[in-house]
Formats: C-alpha cells, sequence, structure tokens
C-alpha cells in the first residue's frame, strides 16, 4: 500500500494519504475538509546499505578472538 502526498487548494495543507488500491484517493483534506486536493510528487529516502553484523561476542564484551589491534566490530581497530 503506498503512501501518497496531497496539497489542499483551500488551506494550503500538506498531508500524506495510505492508498488501499490503486485508484484510492482521499476525498477531503483532514484539516478543513476542502475537496480541492492535488496529489504532490513524493520526496522518498533511500537506505544505505546495511553495515555487516557484528559477532554476538562483540555486542557481549567477552571476545578475546580478535587481533592484538582491537575489534573491528566494535570500533577499536
Amino acid at each position: 500500500m503506498p503512501i501518497h502526498e496531497y496539497h489542499c487548494a483551500k488551506c494550503g495543507a500538506r498531508f500524506e494519504y495510505l492508498a488501499r488500491r490503486k485508484d484510492d484517493a482521499p476525498e477531503t483534506c483532514p484539516q478543513c475538509g476542502g475537496r480541492r486536493l492535488r496529489r504532490e510528487l513524493s520526496a522518498f529516502s533511500v537506505a544505505a546499505p546495511a553495515a555487516p553484523a557484528a559477532p554476538a561476542c562483540a555486542a557481549a564484551g567477552a571476545c578475546r578472538a580478535c587481533p592484538a589491534g582491537g575489534c573491528p566490530a566494535r570500533g577499536m581497530n
């Protein structure tokens, strides 16, 4: 279910609407009840690639398997 952004011509409010179907759209503005709504282009975020998971021992603080330089999972290189 996509979330679309709308702009109300009557009061200027901008709001998001969760569309349940492809042709689904809000009937009125949630702020003023106006019916002249325009769908806006939505800005979206792009997630960065996930960092590799740290070993369980690093989270527990009991790791002794790392080289003498420190634990790369805990940022101690």
